[in-house]
C-alpha cells in the first residue's frame, strides 16, 4: 500500500494518474460550533483540545454530555483524589436527562463513575440560553443559573459531515463524510464497499 501524506487530491490526478481506480472518499466530519456562543472570551472545540491544537484554562465549561464531551471532561479533570490546589474545575452541561445517550454498557458506567470521582460538576437538563464574553447562562428546571467564573468554553455538540464532491466515476463515500455515525457504521460501510468492488 502506497501512503502519501500532505497530498491534495486534484481533478487532474483523478483524471490521469488514478483514471481506472475505484476511489474511496473518507474525508470525515467537522465539529459543530454554536455561532452566537462564540462571543465567549476563550472558546474551542473538543477536537481542538484532544488534538493539542488549543489549550484551555483552569475553569472550564464543556457544552455537551455525549461521548466526546464526557471524554474531554475526563481528559481535563484532575486525577481521582488529587487535591492539588491548581487542578482544573470542570462543569459539564448537557441539555438532556442522560449522559452519553445512545451509549451503554460497562464503558459508559465506568466513565460516568470516573467523572463523578474526579469532581466534575455534571448538570443534566441544562439548556444554555445565552453566552456573552464572560458569562454562560443556562436554565435548569425553570431556574436560571449564571456561570461567571469560567475562563474557557468547549463545544462538544456533535459533528457535521465534511463531504467533498469528487468529480469522477467509481467514487464511494465512506464514514462520517457521508453521514455522521459510529465506528461500527464506518466498518460496515467499508465492508460493503469492498465486497461490491
Amino acid at each position: 500500500i502506497e501512503v502519501r501524506l500532505n497530498t491534495e487530491v486534484t481533478k487532474e490526478m483523478l483524471e490521469n494518474e488514478f483514471k481506472d481506480y475505484e476511489i474511496v472518499c473518507s474525508s470525515g466530519a467537522t465539529p459543530k460550533e454554536i455561532p452566537p456562543f462564540k462571543v465567549f472570551k476563550n472558546w474551542m472545540t473538543a477536537d481542538d483540545v484532544l488534538s493539542g491544537k488549543k489549550y484551555p484554562g483552569r475553569n472550564i465549561v464543556v457544552l455537551g454530555g455525549g461521548s466526546v464531551g464526557c471524554e474531554t471532561a475526563d481528559y481535563l479533570a484532575p486525577l481521582i483524589n488529587d487535591l492539588f490546589p491548581m487542578n482544573r474545575k470542570i462543569t459539564l452541561l448537557e441539555m438532556t436527562n442522560n449522559l452519553m445517550p445512545g451509549e451503554g454498557g460497562a464503558a459508559k458506567s465506568r466513565l460516568t463513575q470516573r467523572l463523578m470521582q474526579k469532581g466534575v460538576r455534571i448538570e443534566l437538563n441544562a439548556q444554555v440560553t445565552s453566552v456573552d464574553e464572560n458569562t454562560i447562562t443556562y436554565v435548569k428546571e425553570g431556574v436560571e443559573h449564571k456561570i461567571t467564573e469560567a475562563d474557557t468554553l468547549i463545544f462538544a455538540v456533535g459533528y457535521a459531515p465534511k463531504k467533498v464532491e469528487v468529480e469522477a466515476e467509481n467514487v464511494h463515500y465512506i464514514g462520517d463524510c457521508e453521514k455522521v455515525g459510529t465506528l461500527k457504521d464506518a466498518i460496515t460501510n467499508a465492508h460493503e464497499i469492498a465486497k461490491n468492488i
